[in-house]
């Protein structure tokens, strides 16, 4: 069991919230709709899930949600991002099926590759594919990185296992985990988050 023996609290709004004018993250994810705590964020949308441009649509939800967590704006609507003043570039690669949100690779690549031409200074991919690498999101991955463009991904939420995931075990990828209380201490949250020495920052998630 892992455990974090110094915890140490700060508002993270103190050191930064975000620059408006630079600071804009690529949300590879279903999309984001126009919630009123989100709609002057996100500067632009795009939709590979159809191979064609979308304006907004997110049918299955998990977008939006991770939209607001990175930048929600401070307002009395709801919570308040981690990044509030921060820029959404909304890029569509995942599509509602059944109760979860799935998409092809090469949705996913698209929409990295796309978010690096848009001058995205930060990609995330709260999302993971499998166990298995694939080569030509790495590629496109590696391409953001080399241009000193950050990759954050979820390690995956595949109860109880460390396995590895893909996107987020490639070595240029920031991989992110989540933490729970449990007493006194703070551990990895087994149930519901991947954990393993390839996690490079985790987080509490529950």
């Amino acid at each position: 069991m892992y455990r974090v023996r110094h915890q140490i609290g700060y508002d993270t709004h103190f050191f930064s919230r975000g620059n408006p004018e630079n600071y804009a993250v690529a949300v590879v994810d279903s999309g984001i709709i126009r919630h009123p705590d989100l709609k002057e964020q996100v500067i632009a949308f795009y939709d590979f899930s159809n191979e064609k441009y979308n304006d907004c649509a997110d049918f299955f939800g998990h977008g939006t949600h991770v939209a607001g967590i990175i930048g929600a704006r401070k307002n009395e609507t709801g919570c308040t991002g981690i990044a509030p003043d921060c820029k959404l570039v909304s890029v569509k690669a995942l599509e509602k099926q059944g109760s979860t949100g799935k998409g092809k690779t090469s949705w996913v690549a698209s929409a990295v590759r796309l978010a690096v031409e848009q001058g995205a200074d930060i990609i995330n991919l709260s999302l993971g594919g499998s166990s298995v690498k694939s080569e030509l999101l790495y590629t496109v991955i590696k391409e953001a990185v080399d241009k000193e463009i950050p990759v954050v991904c979820a390690a995956g939420n595949i109860t109880g296992t460390s396995m590895i995931f893909y996107p987020g075990a490639y070595e240029e990828t920031i991989a992110v985990s989540a933490l729970k209380a449990s007493g006194d201490s703070v551990t990895f949250a087994t149930q519901y988050s991947n954990y393993g020495e390839w996690v490079d920052i985790s987080a509490p998630g529950s």
